[in-house]
């Protein structure tokens, strides 16, 4: 993908759905998902589209095609191209670009430096993103990438050299899953009492793992985020939630998570973000089969079998399907 700086992101009168008799000039768009992230997803064409609080599509991100990979987590928004290239776009101003909320946009932005990316991972704190290279070096990039224009300066956090599987940005942390199976508070925290691990998914002080049997297993400092009454605030616990039975995927954000099973039930469990009220694990009804899942600070995402998406937010809890 080429650099494009500045964007102008055409959204205003765009149809998120089909062209109709009435309007033969207007634009079709991919309606079936691939992979979610956050309130936007990798379309089977490979392009990118978002949707608003009310489940509403967008037009695709202009000039944006080939993705691989998103990492939507805050601002910017990144994307793994086909090229191992990484490409952002996003605002300085924090507001919401995608959705055509604000004139003042940047990107998409090549990222040159990051180029060979094996993976990548949403960041935390002032637009973190983190490439997973290869020999599982982690490199990332922050808010600064705004002023990129022909690629970012990427920077390894001391003990993550080598030996990276997975990684996920947690404020000004980033919470590593090692080669191993040890899962790592940041690169240079000794491991949780948590591995072997498959997969992991990391909180704003808690960090949940899967393991080999489908098991998912929390620690971390309790303020109710670990799915069981609150014993103390003062020291990290463990705790096993085996009645959620075998989980396939696992994701954070802040004090909440949500668990994909193998059956293709998801579960979610925590502190919600909009009244502070701790939640048992529950299951989420009435969303069919999942076959992936995503959350970020605003919106937690699911693809069904059939490449549909539902979302919902802490503020309004009902999944919602989106119209593409």
């Amino acid at each position: 993908m080429k650099p494009s700086l500045p964007l102008l992101f055409v959204i205003g009168s765009l149809s998120a759905g089909c062209g109709s008799a009435a309007d033969p000039a207007a634009p079709t768009y991919e309606t079936k998902a691939l992979a979610v992230s956050g309130d936007c997803a990798i379309m089977r064409d490979r392009t990118v589209r978002c949707w608003d609080k009310t489940g509403k599509a967008v037009a695709p991100v202009p000039d944006l095609h080939d993705v691989q990979r998103l990492a939507n987590f805050g601002q910017p928004q990144c994307t793994l191209l086909a090229s191992g290239s990484v490409a952002c776009w996003g605002s300085t101003t924090g507001l919401d670009v995608t959705h055509g909320e604000t004139s003042q946009r940047l990107g998409p932005l090549d990222v040159a430096a990051a180029k060979g990316a094996l993976d990548l991972v949403p960041g935390g704190a002032e637009g973190t993103t983190c490439a997973v290279m290869a020999g599982g070096r982690l490199a990332c990039f922050g808010a600064a990438w705004s002023k990129c224009t022909s690629g970012c300066t990427l920077t390894t956090p001391p003990g993550c050299e080598s030996g990276v599987k997975q990684a996920i940005a947690t404020g000004s942390e980033t919470a590593v899953l090692r080669t191993d199976g040890s899962v790592h508070a940041s690169c240079s925290a000794p491991a949780d009492p948590l591995g072997p691990a498959v997969a992991f998914a990391a909180g704003s002080s808690h960090r949940c793992a899967i393991g080999a049997d489908g098991t998912l297993t929390c620690h971390g400092l309790d303020v109710g985020q670990l799915g069981r009454p609150v014993l103390t605030k003062d020291a990290p616990r463990t705790v096993v939630l085996s009645e959620i039975g075998a989980v396939a995927e696992v994701v954070s954000a802040m004090h909440e998570t949500c668990a994909r099973t193998v059956s293709g039930d998801v579960w979610c469990f925590g502190v919600t973000s909009s009244t502070g009220a701790r939640r048992d694990p529950a299951r989420i009804e009435g969303l069919g089969k999942v076959a992936a899942i995503s959350m970020n600070l605003w919106t937690t995402s699911v693809l069904d079998v059939d490449g549909g998406v539902t979302s919902w937010t802490p503020f309004d809890p009902k999944p919602t399907k989106v119209r593409f």
